[in-house]
């Protein structure tokens, strides 16, 4: 059997692991994405590698190597320092995930969480759920329900949305504008917190952009 071992990894932006089998350990392996779900699928990689024979050391460089990816746990700092999360997940599983993970690296910050739906369809099948993970942020905005072509509202508002959220978890709000919402940001976060954006893209490309100054690049450390 093959057991998993994370470690703490000195470079931000990156999960750090190795693994054991028959008492001899392999690694350590280095990914340049942060979260578990990336130790667990590179960590399959390396046992298949490994068992075909290749060597650790080989590995280790194959995995290290590998591409970002966009829009998932992109981090970014802007100009007043604050750090901006951003992440395209859009299933209740997902953003619990992206959530917890904010949680683990930046314990002592609170988190600011703007989401946009992607469908209607989904948001309606999985609205309990997808409270329930949300209510994961310290504060949460909903902007309006992107939906796709053709996709009928089923009668669903992101208003309804906020209107339930709110009963189990208060700081939750509508995003009615988004550069009102930038503007929002801006005034109330502080460097000692951070920004989330997760769901469709449209919401996330003007809050990110109005923070991020001009001159800034932005950093991948998926």
């Amino acid at each position: 059997m093959w057991v998993i071992r994370p470690e703490v990894s000195d470079e931000p932006g990156t999960s750090t692991f190795s693994l054991v089998h028959d008492r001899h350990a392999y690694g350590p392996f280095v990914v340049p994405y942060v979260g578990q779900r990336f130790i667990y699928a590179a960590a399959g990689v390396a046992v298949a590698a490994l068992l075909m024979e290749m060597k650790p050391s080989v590995v280790a460089r194959g995995l290290a190597a590998l591409p970002p990816l966009m829009r998932y746990l992109t981090q970014q700092a802007d100009r007043e320092g604050r750090v901006l999360i951003d992440d395209r997940a859009d299933h209740p599983e997902t953003i619990r995930t992206v959530l917890e993970t904010v949680r683990e690296t930046y314990p002592d910050k609170k988190i600011w969480c703007v989401y946009q739906p992607g469908s209607y369809l989904r948001t309606k099948a999985m609205l309990s759920e997808l409270e329930q993970a949300l209510s994961l942020a310290d504060f949460v905005y909903i902007a309006d329900i992107k939906g796709y072509p053709k996709e009928k509202s089923e009668g669903l508002h992101s208003r309804h949305m906020v209107a339930s959220l709110r009963q189990a978890h208060p700081a939750t709000y509508y995003c009615e504008n988004t550069e009102d919402m930038a503007s929002l940001l801006a005034d109330r976060v502080t460097s000692r917190d951070c920004i989330v954006t997760i769901g469709a893209n449209d919401t996330a490309q003007v809050i990110i952009s109005s923070l991020i100054a001009p001159s800034e690049t932005s950093v991948e450390t998926t």
